[in-house]
């Protein structure tokens, strides 16, 4: 087994990420393992550094993929590896198909029928690894030569970092094996260890850690006994989700007085890069912080100037110029985004006869013109990433017709078919583009438009000369309600969903 030290030295330099990678082990059936020593030091050694590597991975959150040939392969489907190999797995061992015990897959993890060299062909693990929205793989497993390697090949024309782990794969002989290694390192992806990649903290979910995460909730000076009661605390219930660790996947819930049911986000969004504009205020203010929360690395743009705890960069979104000069800016930073949020908007009321041209064109200008300037800046880099999500807020009034309020009804309908548009082209990269339109929300767009309290009470219980029927939740919503939406659309909980309208109006528009 050949050890760090002597690995061929990379061109690259890439940094393995567990939000972004997905672990694949390789062909470790007992059929393929036959030309080892059971006992010997080189199988041990490898199929201990996978193991380790595969618990590090689920504690993680890093989906772990294996690949398997079946035992039961027609010559037709075999093809070529028929002159090659001859007929493979024979049907007559079926007992020389499962993968070895000590790597045997879990519930959670994937399994993919294995026909040729690469785990890409004849599979859905591409497919698989775009609704992840993961664009490294790390690979172990064997024989590294022949599929590992070209698994990384396959990998790098797919615009995914391939990973190749030197001990934790095995080949025929030494020499094949750093064959292997030198041609990833040169030519098609990164050679790692696996001590490098275990220096990655599990984030495992600890008393400790729970103890502080509640603690942060107490609003008093009063020390936490862990025998007491929460209640005691003005903390009703608590409530842990996710997948055994804080650090990736999972997030708490802590409901009472205090904590005013707050959501605490534990870092769906960690080392993400996320887009938003009208983020200085309203529900655009309101999704950048809770980005923040979760862990990514937030960039507001909007007009206006504002105290954030984020970067908030001044730009005329209704100018392509500004537009792009910011968006260039971005990319000389770094050359990706994960997330792209428009929700900057305006609102100018006024008949279809009466409204200014000023201001139609306006409505138009913020709410439609802007998200496309945006989309069309990052785009391409979603296009080449082959991964990321666009949320775009729209309106309900995109989905009713509303009296003094042509122009913005327009506008938000534009831009809802705008989305849908672009949903459709970027699909088959993996991207996703969905908006959420918002009814009646307390901003200062909704306040500048009623007036007064009184107005607010009238709205929610309905105004029939102006055909509004009401809310039927009876209760204007807030920014954090289109932020939660926001937020799980942007996820990967929400990996399968594109092209999708969500309204966030109460009922108010009775499903229209």
């Amino acid at each position: 087994m050949p050890q760090p030290a002597s690995y061929p030295a990379n061109k690259t330099t890439w940094q393995p990420d567990p939000a972004r990678a997905v672990l694949l082990i390789h062909d470790m059936q007992r059929y393929f393992l036959r030309f080892y020593q059971p006992d010997g030091a080189l199988l041990t050694a490898l199929v201990d550094n996978l193991s380790r590597l595969i618990q590090w991975a689920r504690a993680q959150g890093i989906p772990v993929v294996y690949t398997a040939q079946p035992h039961e392969q027609p010559p037709e489907d075999r093809a070529l590896l028929n002159a090659m190999w001859g007929p493979g797995l024979p049907a007559a061992s079926p007992e020389q198909q499962p993968i070895i015990d000590a790597l045997s897959p879990q519930p959670g993890d994937t399994v993919l029928t294995k026909w040729r060299y690469s785990a890409f062909q004849r599979s859905d693990l591409l497919e698989r690894m775009r609704g992840w929205q993961r664009d490294q793989l790390l690979i172990g497993g064997v024989y590294a030569h022949i599929g590992c390697m070209i698994t990384a090949a396959d990998a790098f024309m797919n615009d995914i970092q391939a990973f190749l782990v030197g001990d934790a794969v095995a080949d025929f002989s030494e020499e094949e094996h750093r064959l292997a290694l030198k041609y990833v390192a040169t030519r098609c992806g990164h050679v790692t260890d696996t001590a490098t990649l275990l220096t990655q903290p599990a984030g495992v979910t600890t008393r400790d850690w729970l103890h502080g995460r509640v603690r942060q909730m107490i609003e008093d000076d009063s020390e936490l006994d862990p025998q007491e009661s929460l209640i005691f605390y003005g903390l009703d219930s608590l409530q842990l989700r996710g997948a055994g660790q804080h650090a990736d996947a999972g997030w708490l819930v802590v409901a009472g007085a205090s904590a005013g049911g707050r959501l605490m986000a534990m870092a769906r969004f960690t080392g993400r890069r996320v887009l938003v504009t009208g983020a200085a205020s309203g529900i655009g203010r309101c999704v950048a912080q809770r980005f923040v929360e979760e862990g990514a690395e937030v960039i507001g743009l909007d007009c206006e100037e504002a105290d954030v705890p984020f970067p908030l960069l001044h730009v005329d979104l209704t100018d392509p110029a500004d537009v792009q000069r910011v968006c260039d800016r971005l990319k000389e930073q770094a050359q990706y985004l994960d997330v792209l949020v428009n929700v900057a908007g305006v609102l100018r009321l006024g008949l279809s006869d009466e409204v200014s041209c000023e201001d139609w064109q306006r409505c138009l200008d913020v709410n439609a013109s802007a998200p496309f300037y945006l989309m069309r800046q990052w785009t391409p880099v979603f296009r080449r990433q082959r991964r990321g999500a666009i949320v775009n807020v729209a309106s309900n009034a995109a989905h009713v017709p509303r009296l003094n309020m042509a122009a913005y009804c327009a506008s938000k309908a534009a831009l809802v078919s705008l989305s849908h548009c672009v949903g459709l082209e970027l699909a088959p990269y993996g991207v996703r583009c969905n908006v959420v339109s918002p009814g009646s929300t307390r901003t200062p767009m909704l306040a500048g438009m009623l007036g007064d309290p009184a107005a607010e009470r009238q709205l929610i219980d309905g105004l029939p000369q102006q055909f509004k029927l009401g809310v039927p939740l009876g209760k204007i919503a807030t920014p954090d309600d289109i932020a939660h939406v926001v937020l799980f659309l942007a996820s990967e909980q929400a990996g399968h969903v594109t092209l999708q309208d969500i309204v966030v109006d109460g009922g108010a528009t009775l499903a229209a």
